[in-house]
């Protein structure tokens, strides 16, 4: 196995090997059974010490990620009875795959050959990384993106990232967060992103209308990762009046908000991010959910200090996006309409246009 991942400068880096591979798991860059480099030959390739990797690895085996025996290797975890059935499953077309939320491939939806169509007709030199033009060109496209969710984002306060889950781990990486309030029932994703790090996760009480209010206010948190539309797992919206009080009480407690708007699209409800408020808010924005998952495409938008920070890290470590995307979205995005998990096209009214 000759995967070399490429870590994060911020924090630890046992933490940032562990993390990049979580993320090559959940990415399908690493699948189930697959062997991961010796220690030494990571180790060597990554310039860390040996000691390093040996304790990425023994935190990648605590998360559930890997496992190891002596004389055998380091596999990806997954050889369960269940696991094995999901594998042999995953490319069969008359298979709906379940396990994952995901918009179904539609025919005639268009997509794949809009998809063709960028690298036939595209402009970019696939061989060099994307210019700084590239990049501002696609803040220009979130921005109209955002707008769908009644957002007005000029370009610099857009972060595009490689979806929802990398924007999450990019953010609690990024920011000083001691205390991180989680929903006392939320997805397994931001559980596996507050294990590991140098902060406290707090479970934030709940009602059927969402997060309670007084919930937040008492858990004296600096930031908390909120799901108020479509919430997941329980599928709730959150009314208006539950959001506007969440929001008073983070801008009295001088609590940073963290949307997860991966389901917004879907839903005609205005995000907590457009609404009138002084609390500190970043909102997270994924096409995983509702256009296409394998483009590993989404945004953050958010004001000040907080998003310039984020800009630096993001293009630090990943570059943003693929420059295929980028290229895609440049000159139309109008086929990356959003889609329910069962393939109906959400009404966003996104017109055609041209950046």
């Amino acid at each position: 196995m000759s995967w070399i991942p490429t870590l994060s400068p911020i924090g630890s880096r046992y933490l940032a090997l562990a993390e990049a591979i979580e993320l090559a798991i959940e990415t399908g860059e690493l699948k189930v059974g697959d062997r991961l480099p010796p220690y030494r030959d990571i180790a060597w390739r990554l310039g860390l010490d040996t000691s390093t990797v040996t304790k990425a690895y023994r935190e990648a085996s605590r998360r559930h990620l890997i496992h190891g025996e002596v004389g055998k290797g380091t596999y990806v975890l997954g050889r369960s009875r269940a696991a094995e059935i999901f594998a042999s499953l995953a490319d069969d077309p008359a298979i709906f795959d379940l396990s994952v939320n995901a918009p179904v491939a539609m025919e005639g939806s268009g997509f794949a050959a809009a998809v063709e169509q960028a690298i036939r007709t595209s402009n970019t030199d696939w061989r060099r990384y994307p210019s700084q033009k590239l990049i501002h060109r696609l803040r220009i496209a979130g921005a109209r993106w955002l707008e769908t969710r009644g957002i007005l984002a000029r370009p610099e306060e857009v972060v595009p990232v490689a979806g929802g889950q990398a924007a999450l781990a990019a953010i609690l990486n990024v920011l000083d967060i001691k205390r991180l309030g989680i929903e006392e029932q939320t997805y397994s994703g931001v559980v596996a992103l507050a294990q590991g790090r140098a902060m406290k996760a707090v479970d934030l009480r709940m009602d059927d209308d969402g997060v309670l209010p007084k919930a937040l206010s008492d858990a004296a948190v600096d930031a908390a990762i909120l799901i108020p539309t479509l919430h997941n797992p329980k599928g709730k919206i959150w009314p208006m009046s539950r959001r506007q009080e969440l929001l008073t009480a983070a801008s009295r407690n001088g609590t940073l908000i963290i949307e997860d708007d991966a389901y917004g699209p879907l839903a005609d409800i205005q995000p907590m991010a457009a609404m009138h408020s002084n609390a500190p808010i970043l909102f997270v924005s994924t096409l995983s959910k509702t256009v296409a998952a394998g483009l590993r495409t989404g945004f953050v938008w958010g004001k000040g200090q907080m998003v310039e920070r984020l800009s630096s890290a993001v293009y630090a470590t990943s570059w943003s996006m693929a420059p295929l995307i980028m290229e895609d979205w440049r000159r139309d995005y109008n086929e990356f309409r959003p889609h329910s998990a069962i393939g109906n096209p959400a009404d966003m009214s996104l017109n055609p246009g041209k950046f």
